[in-house]
């Protein structure tokens, strides 16, 4: 089960167990993120990438951005549990930049395209 919200991270909790697997994001990431300099804040619709083991996509609506003013962006990482980093593989920004203070989503579609909304 992933969990997202106001805490601007992803937290894995297995169902079973409530125990946390991992998080993902925020002052106490179990990750170390790779070519990304933006923290995500205040996430949506976080998703596993059908097809793509370990790969999450999720829109960041960017507002508490502290660097370069405040926009969104649909974001996808992809995770090495073993060495504990978060590799950005893809994004989306708008340009000119768009911004979504509240809401938002992106869902990753089994052909490959992906759905922002």
């Amino acid at each position: 089960e992933l969990l997202s919200g106001e805490y601007d991270m992803v937290i894995k909790v297995n169902r079973q167990t409530s125990e946390t697997i991992w998080k993902l994001g925020g002052n106490k990431s179990d990750f170390e993120f790779i070519n990304d300099n933006l923290d995500f804040s205040r996430i949506h619709d976080v998703r596993p990438v059908p097809g793509k083991p370990n790969h999450y996509t999720m829109f960041d609506n960017g507002r508490d951005r502290s660097h370069g003013g405040q926009f969104s962006r649909g974001v996808e990482y992809k995770l090495d549990l073993d060495a504990m980093t978060a590799e950005k593989v893809w994004e989306y920004r708008h340009k000119p930049d768009l911004f979504s203070s509240y809401c938002g989503g992106l869902q990753p579609l089994e052909n490959g395209n992906r759905f922002i909304s």
